[in-house]
C-alpha cells in the first residue's frame, strides 16, 4: 500500500489560544494585539499534513518486520505480537508555519509564533487520530508507540520507520536530520495499532515532569 497524505485546516480559537500560551487576554494591552494579529497570519497560511500507510507485521527472532523492513527493537516485538495490519505515520504543523515562525527576531513574537506552531500540532493531531480510529480502526480502541519515547525504541528508530513510510518529505515536506530529528521541529510520529486498552508510552516513562504526559508512570518494566 502506498502512503496516504491527509490534511485538515486548524481554527486557533482565541481562548484556547491564549490559555496554550499562558497568556491573558486583555483588549487594553499591547501583548493581546500581536497575539491576535500573528493568530491571522498563522491562518492564512497553516497546512499541516500527515503521511500514513497500512502495513503487515510479520514477527521473528530479528525483530518486527513491517513490509518486509526490519525494526528490531524489543518494544514493537511485545507490542505488536498478533497484529495483522498497522498503521505508521508522520505529522507536522506544516512548512509553511515553520518558515513563517522563524522570520521572528522580537523575542515575545518569536514565543507567540512558537506556540501557534505548536497549537497547531496538536489541534491537527486531534482531528488525524479521530479520523484514523474512525476510518481504521472502525471507531474502536487504538494505541500508538512513537520513536524515542522509551529505550526500547530509540530515537534512531526514525530511520526505519521513515524508509517505510518512503515519501514522506515529498508529500508532507517532513524530513530528519542527521540526528534523526524531525523538520518541521513540531511533528509527531509513530505506529498506530489496535488494542484492548489504550497504551501510552507515558507509563513506562520516569519523567514525571514532562509537559506532555498523558498517563501517569507505573513502572519503567514493559
Amino acid at each position: 500500500m502506498d502512503s496516504i497524505l491527509y490534511t485538515a485546516p486548524v481554527s486557533f480559537p482565541e481562548e484556547a489560544l491564549f490559555k496554550a500560551l499562558k497568556m491573558e487576554y486583555d483588549p487594553d494591552r499591547e501583548e493581546t494585539d500581536i497575539v491576535l494579529e500573528l493568530r491571522e497570519e498563522a491562518l492564512k497560511i497553516a497546512s499541516p499534513k500527515a503521511i500514513y500507510k497500512e502495513s503487515t507485521v510479520e514477527i521473528t527472532d530479528r525483530g518486527t518486520i513491517l513490509d518486509g523492513i526490519l525494526f528490531p527493537h524489543s518494544l514493537l516485538a511485545k507490542k505488536l505480537a498478533g497484529q495483522k495490519v498497522v498503521y505508521p505515520y508522520a505529522l507536522s504543523c506544516g512548512v509553511e508555519l515553520d518558515k513563517w515562525s522563524q522570520g521572528f527576531t522580537d523575542p515575545l513574537e518569536a514565543y507567540v509564533a512558537d506556540g501557534i506552531k505548536v497549537f497547531a500540532l496538536y489541534q491537527f493531531m486531534g482531528e488525524f487520530r479521530q479520523y484514523i480510529k474512525e476510518t481504521r480502526f472502525g471507531g474502536g480502541t487504538f494505541s500508538a508507540l512513537n520513536p524515542g519515547s522509551l529505550g526500547e525504541w530509540p530515537i534512531e528508530g526514525q530511520l526505519p520507520l521513515f524508509a517505510l513510510l518512503g515519501d514522506a518529505g515529498t508529500k508532507a515536506g517532513i524530513t530528519l536530520t542527521k540526528d534523526y530529528l524531525m523538520v518541521p521541529t513540531k511533528a509527531s510520529s509513530g505506529i498506530f495499532f489496535a488494542s484492548d486498552t489504550e497504551y501510552h508510552n507515558c507509563s513506562h516513562c520516569p519523567r514525571l515532569d514532562c509537559p506532555n504526559r498523558r498517563a501517569e508512570f507505573t513502572s519503567i518494566e514493559i
